[in-house]
């Protein structure tokens, strides 16, 4: 017999997530912890004692800022549907669980069926832990831990962790509004709703503030968002990332796309290029950069200008659209910010700016 999974937290779906506030460690949570460091002051043998912090090597962000990042990619037809309360708050913290949320899919019915299946549901827990605690260190992907949840107790599945937070997502189709578990997926790669653009969000937070995707990966997106074939795809020579490391460059990617037989704005040909230099953050030209600016890449050795068209944590992206009548280019009409007038240039710029 097909064991069934309760419906019973659609009814948190009048929760918003505007409306809520989401507890954090700072404001909600006990952490003094059980050693404390005692120092004395030079004026008076008083001792007094400073509690050291929780998680010190952990993310320096909020489980509210984790929340964010998740809804930047899910979007509108999600919200958080549950949040940690004060009824298990102690229990939790004995075991090392500081504090947790839940986010869902909005509507369970599918506008368009997927096969026989008419229903889903979507749940994406993230757990915040004490990271020198048992619990959280016994944790690793694809093993069950059970946590307190209003005077129960929940077992969940590890999807992934990221330092002191830890992601558990269940995502289901059914037939009216009946789930069972041969039709849930709990693990990475997903396909059902907007799970695998929640596991991205959060498996792609990192410490330093820089975004956790590889200059191929943001290439990959931006380049297809622009409908450039990957295969042509420009690399720095040894000698060009020589130079280009000099200016804080790190790695990049050029592309240009020629294209005839296209009338747009009185011309019939147009070009396009797109540049993303990926950036060491720690170096000056790199602080000292903003949209607007000339940067030089150099590319097989030869110096190339190029207008800062956006920022992107460490990658920066330069686009020019550049219009001609047949082979002959009006250098009058290349431009360099958004919005573009060609559609597939403008969305690669929203796609790169979206980036996280």
């Amino acid at each position: 017999m097909k064991k069934f999974i309760s419906l019973a937290l659609t009814c948190f779906m009048l929760l918003s997530f505007s409306c809520c506030t989401i507890k954090t460690p700072e404001t909600e949570i006990d952490e003094t912890p059980s050693s404390e460091i005692t120092t004395e002051t030079s004026e008076s043998s008083v001792a007094t004692t400073k509690p050291a912090p929780l998680n010190p090597d952990g993310l320096t962000i909020t489980i509210s800022d984790v929340a964010r990042y998740i809804f930047s990619d899910v979007g509108e037809d999600y919200s958080a549907i549950k949040f940690a309360s004060n009824k298990d708050s102690d229990e939790n913290k004995k075991i090392g669980v500081l504090n947790y949320l839940v986010i869902g899919n909005n509507h369970f019915h599918l506008e368009k069926k997927i096969g026989d299946f008419d229903s889903i549901m979507v749940r994406i827990y993230v757990v915040e832990f004490d990271m020198s605690s048992d619990l959280y260190n016994s944790l690793s992907v694809g093993k069950d831990f059970m946590f307190f949840e209003d005077y129960g107790k929940t077992k969940l599945n590890v999807t992934a962790i990221n330092h002191q937070y830890v992601l558990s997502i269940e995502a289901c189709l059914g037939i009216n509004g009946g789930f069972d578990e041969e039709n849930c997926q709990r693990s990475a790669p997903f396909t059902i709703g907007k799970a695998q653009e929640a596991y991205d969000a959060f498996t792609s937070i990192t410490t330093d503030g820089s975004m956790g995707k590889t200059i191929d990966e943001v290439a990959d997106k931006v380049y297809t968002a622009a409908e450039m074939e990957l295969k042509y795809l420009h690399t720095p020579s040894e000698e060009s990332a020589a130079e280009n490391k000099k200016a804080g460059i790190v790695d990049c990617r050029y592309l240009n796309d020629l294209v005839t037989g296209v009338k747009n704005k009185g011309y019939d040909s147009y070009q396009i290029s797109i540049v993303i230099a990926e950036y060491d953050m720690n170096s000056e030209d790199y602080k000292n950069l903003k949209v607007g600016d000339e940067i030089i890449v150099w590319q097989s050795m030869y110096p190339v200008h190029f207008i800062v068209t956006a920022i992107n944590k460490q990658y920066v992206l330069c686009c020019y659209e550049n219009f001609a009548k047949g082979t002959t280019f009006y250098y009058d009409d290349k431009y360099t910010s958004a919005p573009f007038t060609i559609e597939r240039l403008q969305k690669a710029y929203e796609v790169f700016t979206k980036l996280k």
